[in-house]
């Protein structure tokens, strides 16, 4: 049949309906279904790769140290941070329990990759549901090396953009800059010990 290490693009479903696979998850009751979109019907050993790669993916998460870097050699770390950046902006705390979409090329060395971000329909609805990070369904926020992608990249950059860009910003902007010197406000700091990190109270 061939390789069949590439050509995938999946989806990390909240709901149980076919054609999906389901990867068990020690600290939830609810398992992780994906459900696979390319190719929309599998091989057995299509099925055999897929079901093998999730499950090395949670079992590279499932780590007793947030120091590891065993996933990143499966996840690409750096879209990774990139969509939780736009879902936690969007406040979109449905973003990684459904409709969270990854793709992954052909070969060995290849990653799966974050994207392309999809389906906001719960964004900006801070008055009815918490951050992502409260209760997060993929244990990558919990992880030292993409907790500081995260911080790097929602910082704001160094060198100042054209002012016909900032100066609509300029308004709201100033309405928080009290906060802007402080940590990365996408993500609380984490805590000594392995865990959820603590959140602030607002």
């Amino acid at each position: 049949e061939g390789d069949v290490s590439g050509g995938w693009l999946v989806e990390v479903d909240n709901y149980n309906t076919s054609p999906h696979i389901s990867v068990t998850l020690p600290d939830k009751s609810q398992p992780l279904w994906v459900t696979y979109h390319s190719p929309e019907s599998l091989s057995t050993l299509q099925s055999d790769y897929l079901q093998q790669q999730f499950t090395l993916i949670r079992d590279a998460l499932y780590q007793p140290s947030t120091a590891s870097v065993a996933w990143d050699r499966l996840i690409d770390a750096r879209t990774m941070a990139e969509v939780y950046v736009v879902r936690e902006l969007l406040q979109d705390e449905e973003g990684f329990h459904g409709s969270f979409y990854l793709y992954k090329d052909a070969g060995d060395d290849a990653r799966w990759t974050a994207g392309p971000v999809w389906d906001f329909g719960n964004s900006y609805r801070n008055s009815l549901t918490d951050f992502i990070w409260d209760a997060p369904n993929f244990e990558c926020f919990l992880i030292d090396r993409l907790y500081a992608l995260v911080s790097r990249i929602s910082r704001p950059p160094s060198t100042k953009p054209s002012d016909a860009i900032t100066t609509p910003c300029d308004l709201p902007s100033s309405t928080i800059s009290t906060a802007s010197p402080g940590p990365s406000p996408m993500l609380p700091p984490p805590t000594a010990a392995y865990g959820r990190p603590t959140v602030p109270t607002v």
